[in-house]
């Protein structure tokens, strides 16, 4: 019996948190971004082989959640597409709860203006 290995798949919302992230590590180092982000592409890429591995999430009992050093990244298994669906990656600083159950990103620094 071969061994069920799931896609992993980020969703709009994880694609721009992955942006957000390179941003607003980008300003302060040129290695930082690169080496969190492949940690949690790293991260990605081991659920596809067990996808139950992170727990039930606190803020929301259909998503399963993992962390990868100040992130926590949340997402849904769909069993018959064997497909992990990755909606969150988010500082662990962030209003998750609220970010989860409304999907409102809204409070965000403007990276490109000067600080």
């Amino acid at each position: 019996m071969r061994e069920k290995k799931f896609k992993a798949r980020l969703q709009d919302g994880a694609t721009w948190d992955i942006e957000n992230i390179q941003k607003y590590k980008g300003r302060r180092s040129s290695v930082a971004a690169p080496r969190i982000i492949g940690k949690i592409l790293k991260r990605l890429r081991a659920l596809e082989t067990a996808p139950y591995s992170g727990r039930v999430s606190e803020y929301d009992p259909d998503y399963r959640e993992v962390f990868v050093e100040d992130y926590t990244v949340l997402y849904l298994v769909d069993e018959r597409r064997e497909a992990i669906y990755v909606d969150f990656i988010l500082h662990q600083s962030r209003n998750i709860e609220y970010i989860v159950k409304t999907g409102d990103r809204s409070f965000e620094v403007d990276f490109d203006s000067e600080l």
